[in-house]
């Protein structure tokens, strides 16, 4: 299998949480009121961007994320929901003697409720792949599996690769499944794809990074994983935008009930030298497109970090920073962001190991179990 390695631009803060020691961290809301205890000013009128900064960084009627308080700092305590696994009970369906069940909304290609075995699932999976993806002749490629420790329990989970190719086409395609044995059944509990501008890999605790780009300027990065319940979790995403005017948010990025000024664009007028991180904790759902209160609330649950053409933290003028901040959006510095990411992860459970995608290690140790482009099919493996 090609490895694909995948980073995200110019995002100096997703470098930075993978150094902060999470055993100094507490939750969010313990990190937010610590924060806030440091300042008894208000922000109705801000003196520096340094105390605008303090309080927006610590606004205490931020909500925790949901998962807060599901686990501990240093992974999982106990085992969670689904059976006891071993690497025999995954290979069962690697050999064609067990079919995975499809238990998940939204999984791409194969559908909920339906078993497969490999055999069948490669099959489905060719019938469909024009449909889903196109062009017409894509086909699996290639089929491979590692074993995976989802929330480092101890209690593995199996991952699937499938690579698939069109003739003479440049781009392919790479669907990611994670089963887990959950009573009796091994069952497909996530599901990421990797194609076109959005690449994304595994590392051997299942937690799924994908990457990308929305054009020259908008580059974006994602963290998701499974809990030892076998629950999916969104830890958070990071949308990195270039070539900015200055340190500015724009109309359209703030919710709808908000009192703009009649001078603020809704959109960038001009390209300029100054960059910004968008960080969010809650994850951008298809339902939001119609839905104007959820939306609102995404908006709301961004954390921006402003840099200068030199690469240097800056931040709004007070004027802006009042309006942002008096519509629950937070406008931080690089130490700050490190605590809230740091929260995140802890109230999520999540350890920085489980973060991992940089070390010698960090990738599954794939095995491949087809492959249709070099020879025949392959058997399974014992």
């Amino acid at each position: 299998m090609k490895k694909k390695i995948v980073k995200v631009i110019a995002a100096a803060g997703i470098a930075s949480l993978l150094v902060c020691p999470l055993s100094a961290c507490n939750g969010i809301g313990d990190i937010i009121n610590q924060i806030a205890s440091q300042t008894s000013e208000p922000v109705s009128e801000p003196e520096s961007e340094s105390a605008v900064t303090s309080e927006i960084a610590s606004d205490s009627d931020w909500e925790k994320p949901s998962g807060a308080e599901k686990g501990s700092e240093t992974g999982s305590e106990k085992p969670g929901k689904g059976d006891v696994a071993t690497e025999e009970d995954y290979l069962e369906f690697i050999n064609g003697d067990a079919k995975i069940f499809v238990e998940i909304e939204g999984a791409e290609i194969l559908e909920k409720g339906e078993s497969y075995t490999l055999d069948e699932m490669v099959e489905y999976m060719n019938k469909e792949l024009p449909e889903h993806w196109g062009p017409a002749g894509m086909e699996v490629s290639e089929v491979g599996y590692a074993i995976v420790d989802c929330a480092n329990d101890k209690n593995p989970e199996m991952a699937i690769y499938v690579e698939a190719q069109a003739p003479d086409y440049y781009d392919g395609l790479t669907e990611y499944y994670i089963i887990k044995k959950m009573d009796g059944k091994l069952c497909v509990i996530a599901n990421y794809t990797a194609q076109g501008r959005s690449w994304g890999e595994l590392n051997k605790y299942g937690v799924f990074h994908s990457s990308g780009s929305g054009g020259a300027a908008l580059h974006y990065g994602s963290y998701t994983r499974n809990n030892a319940d076998g629950e999916q979790e969104f830890i958070y995403d990071c949308e990195t935008t270039l070539g900015m005017e200055g340190p500015v948010l724009y109309g359209y990025e703030l919710p709808s009930t908000a009192k703009l000024p009649d001078n603020m664009p809704q959109f960038p007028e001009d390209f300029g030298e100054y960059s910004r991180e968008a960080y969010s904790f809650m994850e951008y759902t298809e339902d939001m497109y119609d839905d104007e209160s959820k939306y609102d609330e995404y908006k709301k649950n961004k954390i921006y970090v402003f840099y200068d053409p030199d690469g240097n933290v800056c931040f709004p003028s007070d004027e802006d920073e009042k309006l942002y901040f008096d519509n629950g959006i937070r406008v931080t510095d690089a130490d700050n962001l490190k605590e809230f990411l740091a929260g995140r992860l802890h109230d999520l459970g999540v350890t920085e190991e489980e973060m991992d995608f940089t070390s010698a290690d960090y990738a599954p140790a794939w095995k491949v179990v087809r492959d249709y482009v070099h020879t025949e099919g392959q058997g399974g493996v014992g």
